[in-house]
């Protein structure tokens, strides 16, 4: 009976965890390297999910945040939405509620693609394990990203909303349990 409480326990335990993190996994068929990944987090404020935020009176858009793992390394992936300027990120910085900052310029810029609201734009910065254990603990209170392309807003700083950084603080956390499990 003990044994069978013992098991449940750890089942209901293992599915709490996983359901909680909600990460999406995808393994290749020619190397076996597993990608993992979470969910886009939008973290300008204002607007709804459909709609994109103004900047002056030229360009409108969103700035997600995500979450990846691949072949060991952890990355955070910035994308802009926008309808008319979409810029490449090239850096970005996230100070947290104890003042500590983690200020990334080592980018990799990605592809664009076309959305329903204009086109998307990915940039990835490489994260160490210590910073993603920072954003696994930590509460990210204002974001900065730098745009030397963008005419309309080379750098865009903004305070982050609580949800955005509950769902970050998750996030991190779920990459982090992944990324111990191997």
């Amino acid at each position: 009976m003990k044994t069978l409480l013992t098991t449940a326990l750890y089942f209901l335990m293992t599915w709490s965890a996983d359901a909680q993190c909600d990460l999406h996994k995808k393994t290749d068929d020619f190397t076996n390297k597993t990608s993992v990944w979470t969910d886009k987090v939008k973290i300008t404020s204002g607007g709804t999910p459909s709609l994109l935020k103004s900047y002056g009176d030229n360009c409108r858009y969103k700035i997600y945040f995500r979450l990846i793992e691949q072949n060991g390394k952890v990355f955070i992936s910035m994308s802009e939405n926008s309808d008319q300027c979409v810029c490449s990120i090239e850096a970005i910085a996230l100070k947290f509620k104890d003042g500590k900052v983690i200020i990334k310029n080592n980018y990799k810029d990605g592809e664009t693609i076309k959305t329903p609201l204009g086109e998307e734009r990915f940039t990835f910065f490489e994260i160490t394990n210590d910073e993603l254990s920072q954003l696994s603990t930590g509460s990210v209170t204002k974001f900065r990203i730098t745009e030397p392309g963008c005419r309309d807003h080379p750098v865009l700083e903004e305070e982050m909303e609580d949800a955005f950084a509950t769902k970050i603080l998750q996030y991190a956390g779920c990459v982090l349990q992944n990324t111990g499990d191997k």
